[in-house]
């Protein structure tokens, strides 16, 4: 079984070696890593249409091939896969993380790594979203995402027949396992920060903006069913995210648009 590894936080972030050597370390695995060269946050499932991106092939710990590539989350994750499959090792499934915080709610439109996951689904291959729920820190320590690699490897066997309509996206809380509560099948709830917009100027005088918000609103009146409540109670959620963003259930009640005259 050959499992590509991707990320958001860059090839070098702890969160991605984590997740790795727990993959690696099961039975019958093979890893492979395609991975930004830099950190590519909230670049949700952008793509490199303009330019060139360096690729290098790169040592890595428990990976058995390695590419560093200069472009986003998507393009990792399909670059990576082709050279797979150029090279006759053609990939069973992959994985996107472990993400240095949570991607749950709102925060899934913007995610590079659930963008990385989406993209393995159009490449034909299933694929796994996994963060580790722990923002804002200035250092983060393997046992950060202990619960979260753990949890990713006892997945494999469900994600790879999960097919290819719709990616698993997994939300560990950080911390012992022996303190969380469980697992949960969610759905994407809501995400706010407090915080916003920040102002500020440049030396020569020129107006500048940049996001504030720090700190995840904690919510005590949403059902557990939801991601984020799910996570910030304690428990692994695991959210199937679909590929397919047709409102279906709406479809009719438009229909009549279908007899306007054209102007």
């Amino acid at each position: 079984m050959r499992i590509l590894v991707t990320n958001d936080d860059g090839i070098e972030a702890l969160g991605i070696r984590q997740l790795v050597e727990a993959l690696a370390r099961v039975p019958g695995a093979e890893v492979y890593v395609a991975a930004p060269a830099r950190q590519q946050s909230a670049k949700s499932h952008g793509i490199t249409v303009h330019g060139e991106m360096e690729v290098e092939e790169v040592e890595y710990p428990w990976a058995k091939k390695a590419w560093k590539i200069d472009g986003t989350p998507a393009d990792c994750a399909d670059l990576g896969l082709e050279f797979m499959k150029m090279e006759g090792i053609p990939a069973d499934i992959l994985y996107s993380g472990i993400n240095h915080g949570a991607n749950v709610g709102t925060d899934i439109l913007y995610s590079g790594t659930v963008g990385a996951a989406i993209e393995g689904l159009l490449n034909g291959v299933p694929a796994v979203a996994v963060s580790a729920d722990r923002h804002f820190r200035a250092e983060f320590t393997p046992e950060d995402f202990a619960v979260a690699a753990n949890a990713a490897a006892q997945l494999l066997p469900v994600a790879l027949e999960a097919g290819t309509d719709f990616c698993l996206n997994l939300n560990a809380p950080s911390g012992a396992a022996a303190e969380v509560k469980g697992w949960k099948i969610t759905s994407m709830g809501p995400r706010e920060y407090e915080g916003g917009l920040h102002r500020g100027e440049t030396f020569d005088g020129k107006t500048t903006f940049s996001y504030a918000g720090t700190t995840p609103k904690v919510y005590t009146d949403l059902s557990i069913d939801y991601d984020v409540m799910a996570v910030q109670e304690g428990y692994i959620s695991v959210t199937p995210i679909a590929r397919e963003r047709t409102f279906e259930k709406v479809k009719e009640n438009y229909r009549a648009l279908e007899a306007w005259e054209v102007r």
